[in-house]
């Protein structure tokens, strides 16, 4: 049965110990996605999910991914309508290296602009390939419907008029703004300690 601890900082801890499992997953996840955004910033929360994997102060978007490959992990991320959540799939004996690398790019992205207009053209494909799936397009177009004039209407992905519209300044005002302690909670399941989870974390 799941557990709930706090930090010092405030930040819920839900987890849950699997003494029969080898492996850990821990995830962080920020209350923000597409119900979230103004007008005009719509795509802003999925965008800069992409953008917490492209370097941190102390890492490159390679060195990120190779960190956790290395010792067969893996790492990924998602973004909704009401929720994002960045987490790690691992052996319990990595725990520390999993809590430390999502730490990095939760706490020390870099957002080079370089790295903004690659992932915007990447985002612009995602939304042009989704545009050809019709049971997908009828679904965004059922919510903008039903919920107009509602922040639950957007789409996730944005159009894209909005994300090429998003600016570096406005993706790290939009970060500090929405990446807080008291609008985020952490959830871990798996093979480890209690007490030597809450010291990591």
């Amino acid at each position: 049965m799941a557990k709930i601890s706090k930090l010092k900082n405030g930040i819920p801890v839900y987890f849950e110990e699997i003494d029969t499992s080898k492996s850990i997953s821990i995830g962080i996840y920020v209350k923000t996605g597409s119900k979230y955004e103004n007008k005009g910033e719509e795509g802003i929360s999925h965008l800069l999910e992409h953008m917490l994997f492209k370097g941190t102060e102390k890492r490159s978007a390679k060195q990120i991914s190779e960190e956790i490959d290395d010792v067969g992990g893996h790492i990924n991320a998602f973004t909704s309508k009401e929720v994002t959540a960045y987490y790690v799939t691992i052996l319990s004996e990595h725990i520390e290296k999993a809590v430390e690398i999502l730490s990095d790019i939760y706490l020390n992205s870099t957002f080079p602009q370089e790295e903004i207009d690659k992932e915007k053209k990447v985002v612009i494909e995602e939304i042009r390939m989704y545009d050809d799936i019709p049971e997908d397009k009828i679904h965004d177009e059922n919510s903008e419907f039903v919920l107009c004039g509602s922040g639950v209407a957007n789409s996730v992905l944005g159009t894209e008029e909005s994300v090429e519209g998003i600016s570096r300044e406005s993706m790290v005002s939009y970060w500090k703004e929405r990446y807080t302690t008291d609008n985020m909670a952490v959830a871990v399941a798996g093979n480890f300690k209690e007490s030597e989870l809450i010291d990591i974390l």
